[in-house]
Parts: structure tokens; sequence; C-alpha cells
């Protein structure tokens, strides 16, 4: 092979881009799914589990998006703990997500939390829809559901508290969660804020099965 030969090949090579891997198992992408899931594979987007179940629970709508599983936690714990904060576009990136016509208000961590992270997840989460997500709670307490007994979790609720003098512009109320474990946070913060709907990235599947009486079927999307 000549000089000139080599150097126009390694100049096509640099021209070429990439093959698409996933963010998550770093595996190349179907060509099928690279239009519409450029970051995720098939087996991976499989083990996320997608439901997209609708439930009115007082007179509330509230939608699911994942069924929380062993997959889905240890990518929480990823984005979360270990900080890895590319995998905060996995969960909407499938999705035509537009909620303008809401104001989202986000689950917040604890303080704790938030200093060690240095970032609310569920904002990131929202951040690849360019949709501002606004902040009215806090927590008085770094307490966690999966860490209480069974008797106590509901009274983890209490943890939770509107700010005052918070702005947020006048649209009606959607809050956003990344894990529902028991939904008692959420249902404080439906006492708390006029709250139209409630949007859920994951939820337990002991939850999903408690609001079965709840569910409603063949319910449009929210988007």
């Amino acid at each position: 092979m000549s000089i000139i030969h080599q150097i126009y090949q390694n100049m096509y090579r640099a021209t070429v881009p990439d093959e698409p891997v996933c963010s998550i198992c770093q595996g190349p992408i179907e060509l099928n799914r690279q239009l519409i899931h450029p970051c995720l594979c098939q087996s991976c987007a499989d083990a996320m589990q997608k439901v997209k179940k609708v439930y009115k629970i007082h007179g509330i709508y509230w939608y699911v998006l994942y069924a929380y599983n062993d997959f889905l936690e240890r990518l929480w714990f990823q984005l979360k703990e270990q900080k890895d904060i590319v995998l905060a576009s996995i969960f909407l990136a499938e999705e035509d997500v537009d909620l303008r016509s809401y104001c989202l208000c986000a689950m917040p961590s604890s303080e704790q939390k938030r200093m060690v992270r240095g970032f609310e997840p569920i904002i990131e989460v929202f951040k690849s829809t360019g949709m501002e997500i606004y902040s009215p709670f806090y927590k008085t307490s770094d307490l966690k559901q999966s860490n209480q007994p069974k008797s106590k979790r509901q009274d983890i609720q209490d943890v939770l508290e509107l700010k005052t003098c918070y702005w947020m512009p006048d649209k009606p109320i959607l809050l956003v969660d990344d894990v529902c474990t028991t939904g008692a946070t959420l249902s404080k913060a439906c006492t708390l804020l006029s709250t139209s709907k409630v949007f859920i990235i994951s939820a337990h599947p002991l939850w999903m099965a408690s609001q079965e009486p709840n569910e409603v079927a063949n319910a449009p999307w929210i988007w």
C-alpha cells in the first residue's frame, strides 16, 4: 500500500463517526434503535421495564413510567451515589416529553444528600427536556423510606415541608419524582400544594400492586 493510499485511508477513517454505544452497558446500539433511542441498546431498554401506568388517587392522576426493579435500582445508585450524571438523560430519552403547560415541582433530596452529590437527580433527569423544574419543598431530615421498618415508613412524610415565599408560575402543579416506594412523601406533597397531577419515573411493584383498584385502564398518557 502506497503512502498516499494510507494517508487517504486514515483521513477517511477520521471522518467516519464512531459507532454509537449504549450509555449503560457500552455495547453497540442496534441499527433499528439508533433513530428512536440513540443512547440505549435493546437489551438495556427491555431491562428498564417500561409500564406507563395511570392511577387516580384521591382525585389526582398519578403517572408511572417504569416499574422499579433490580436493574433500575443499580442505575439510580450509579447516578445518585456514584455521581454518574451521564445516566440522567436515559430515563426520558425515548419519550417525546412535552409538559410545558404544567409547573413542574420536584420532590427534594435532603440537604445532606444535595451537599454530598452537588446536584438533584430528578432535576438532572428533566434537563434534557429543556423544561424548567421548581423546588418548592425541603426535607427536615435525611431519613430514607427503604431504611425504615414498614410500620414507620408512613411517618416519613412528616419530614417534608413547603418553602415560604417561593415563587412559581401560575400553571397547574405537576409533582415529579424519581422513585416512589410507598407514596407517602408524594401524598404529603399533594396536601401541601394544590396538585393537578403526579409523574413518577419509577415506582415499586408493591406500591403499584397496592394501587391496582385505582388503576385507570386505557387512560391517555400525560404527554
